[in-house]
C-alpha cells in the first residue's frame, strides 16, 4: 500500500499493525479507540479486493450517528483517504432496496471493489437467524458492552469465512468502553485470561488520545464526575462493577431507560446548544410539564418530566434537572437555574408542538408549604415570588410508609419500561446507579442519592395518583382509564 498514513494516536498504530485474529479494544472514553478502528476497517477494506465488511451495532439509529458518520460524512474518515489519493468511491454510502442496510463500496489499491456495510442486532438471540448466510472478512463489534451474550461473538466468529480474503487476513474487533458488569461481563475472561494465541488486547487510556486537548480531558471528567462508577468506567477505563447493592439494580438498564447522547457538561450548561443534540424530548401531542422539588439546606434537586401514553400506557420522561449536592447555594439562584430550564423547554414545546403556554404544576415534600418565621412566610411562597408567579409548589403526600410506596412505585415503572430519562438528568441517573437502603429504612436517608429520589418520586407519585392507589390494592395497571386524572 501506499506509504501515506493517516492522522492517529501511537496507541493506535497498535491497532493498525495488529496480528490478532480476535481483538479487543478497551478503555476510556475519547481515547482514540473509535478512530483507530476506522481507519484499521479502511485499511482492510482498501487492501483486499472483494472484502466484505460488518461494522455491527446493537442499534441501527445509534450506529448510523457513530462509527457510520464518522466513516462517511463530508472530510470524515473515508474521504481523507479519498483526498489522498488512496480510494474513491465505486458506490457511495446507500442503502440496500430491500433491507435497507447502509453500505459503501471502494476501489481496492489493485483496482477492485469491496464493500462496508452496517448491521444492527437489537435481540442477540436472533443473531443466527440473522447471520447465517453471510460471509464476510471483517468484522467490528460496535460497543460491544451492549451485547450481553456471549453468543453474539460465537456466532458472528462463524461469519469470518470470505473467500476473497487469505484466511490469514479474516478479522474480528469488539470496541467497547468498560461494561458496567465489570469483570462479570463475557469478554473479560475470553480477552483477559486467554492463553489462546489468537486473541489479542489493547488498552485505550485517556492519556492515549495526543490529539485530545486538556479542556476536552477536564469537560470528560466534569461530566461524570458526580458518578464514581461511570468516571471509573469512562474516564479511567477500568473494568468496575456498578454497585449492585442499588435498590433499582435488578430493574434499571440503562440501555434501556436512558434516551439520547452523552451531554458534554459544558453543553448541559448552554440550553441553546441542545437543540442539535439527540436527547429525550416531548412527545408530539404534550401539553404539560410536571416538574418535583426537594430542597435543602445544603443540598437541592429539582427535575422536569413530561407525561405521555404509549398506546393505552402512561409514561414520564424525565428530561431535565436542576441539581445542588452539597454545596450552598442561595434559593433564588436555584430557581434563577431551573427557571431558565422552564424557558427552553417551553420555546421547544411551542416551536415543535405549537403548544404556547404549556401547563405546569410543581410537586414538593409538603414541609415546604409550612410557615417558617425566618422566611416570613413558606418555601412555597418564596420560590412563587422568585420566579414571577411561574412556580407554585404542591405538597404530595406523605405519611407512613410513604417512602417504601415511592421507592415501589418507582420500582414498578422501571420494572415495566415506564420511565425514561434524559442524559440530562446526571443525578437521577447517579440515585438509579447508587441508592442503597439502609439497615432501617427503605432508602437510606443519609444518602446524597435521597435528593433526586425525592424530587422524582414526589412527581411520580403526585401526578400518578391512581398508580399509587392501585399499589396500594395490590392493582397493576397503567392503562389510560386508571390515568386520566393527568386532564
Amino acid at each position: 500500500m501506499s506509504i501515506w498514513l493517516p492522522q492517529i494516536t501511537p496507541r493506535g498504530m497498535e491497532v493498525w499493525n495488529d496480528p490478532h485474529r480476535f481483538l479487543l479494544c478497551e478503555g476510556a472514553r475519547k481515547a482514540s479507540k473509535s478512530i483507530s478502528i476506522e481507519n484499521t476497517i479502511l485499511r482492510h477494506a482498501v487492501q483486499w479486493d472483494g472484502a466484505e465488511v460488518c461494522i455491527l451495532t446493537k442499534y441501527l439509529k445509534k450506529g448510523e450517528q457513530g462509527a457510520w458518520r464518522d466513516l462517511t460524512r463530508r472530510r470524515g474518515i473515508v474521504d481523507q483517504w479519498i483526498r489522498a489519493g488512496i480510494t474513491e468511491y465505486t458506490k457511495p454510502p446507500s442503502y440496500a432496496m430491500a433491507s435497507k442496510m447502509p453500505y459503501f463500496r471502494l476501489k481496492t489499491r489493485d483496482g477492485g471493489e469491496s464493500e462496508v456495510q452496517l448491521h444492527s442486532l437489537e435481540n442477540d438471540d436472533e443473531v443466527e437467524e440473522k447471520f447465517k448466510d453471510t460471509r464476510f472478512s471483517l468484522i467490528c463489534l460496535v460497543e460491544a458492552d451492549g451485547f450481553k451474550s456471549r453468543i453474539v461473538f460465537d456466532a458472528m466468529r462463524q461469519q469470518l469465512r470470505s473467500m476473497a480474503v487469505p484466511h490469514a487476513h479474516l478479522k474480528m474487533i469488539l470496541d467497547t468502553n468498560p461494561p458496567e458488569e465489570g469483570t462479570d461481563h463475557w469478554m473479560h475472561p475470553l480477552f483477559f485470561h486467554n492463553p489462546n494465541p489468537q486473541f489479542g488486547r489493547i488498552h485505550f487510556a485517556i492519556e492515549d488520545n495526543t490529539f485530545l486537548s486538556e479542556e476536552e480531558k477536564l469537560d470528560l471528567w466534569d461530566t461524570y464526575k458526580d458518578d464514581p462508577a461511570l468516571l471509573d468506567r469512562y474516564y479511567y477505563g477500568l473494568w468496575k462493577k456498578a454497585s449492585v447493592n442499588s435498590i433499582f439494580a435488578d430493574v434499571f438498564s440503562p440501555g434501556v431507560h436512558i434516551i439520547g447522547d452523552e451531554i458534554p457538561g459544558r453543553i448541559s450548561e448552554d440550553m441553546d446548544a441542545l437543540d442539535d443534540m439527540e436527547i429525550l424530548r416531548p412527545w408530539l401531542q404534550a401539553y404539560l410539564y410536571d416538574t418535583g422539588w426537594d430542597l435543602g439546606d445544603r443540598s437541592s434537586v429539582a427535575v422536569i418530566g413530561c407525561p405521555r401514553y404509549l398506546q393505552d400506557t402512561l409514561v414520564f420522561d424525565i428530561l431535565d434537572e436542576v441539581a445542588v449536592i452539597g454545596d450552598r447555594i442561595g434559593l433564588d439562584e436555584f430557581v434563577a437555574q431551573f427557571v431558565a430550564k422552564m424557558n427552553y423547554w417551553e420555546r421547544w414545546m411551542a416551536e415543535q408542538n405549537g403548544v404556547k403556554r404549556p401547563m405546569w404544576r410543581s410537586w414538593s415534600d409538603s414541609s415546604s408549604l409550612r410557615h417558617r418565621m425566618n422566611l416570613r412566610g413558606t418555601e412555597a411562597m418564596l420560590v412563587r415570588n422568585l420566579s414571577g408567579n411561574r412556580i407554585n409548589l404542591i405538597g404530595s403526600e406523605k405519611g407512613a410508609g410513604s417512602v417504601a410506596m415511592r421507592k415501589n412505585l418507582l420500582r414498578r415503572l422501571l420494572y415495566e419500561n415506564r420511565i425514561f430519562i434524559s442524559p440530562l438528568c446526571k443525578n437521577v441517573i447517579a440515585m438509579l446507579r447508587g441508592l442503597q437502603a439502609s439497615k432501617s429504612q427503605p432508602v437510606d436517608p443519609e444518602s446524597d442519592y435521597k435528593h433526586a429520589f425525592d424530587a422524582l418520586t414526589y412527581l411520580l407519585a403526585s401526578a400518578m395518583p391512581m398508580e399509587l392507589n392501585q399499589q396500594r390494592l395490590g392493582i397493576n395497571s397503567g392503562s389510560v382509564r386508571h390515568a386520566r386524572m393527568l386532564a
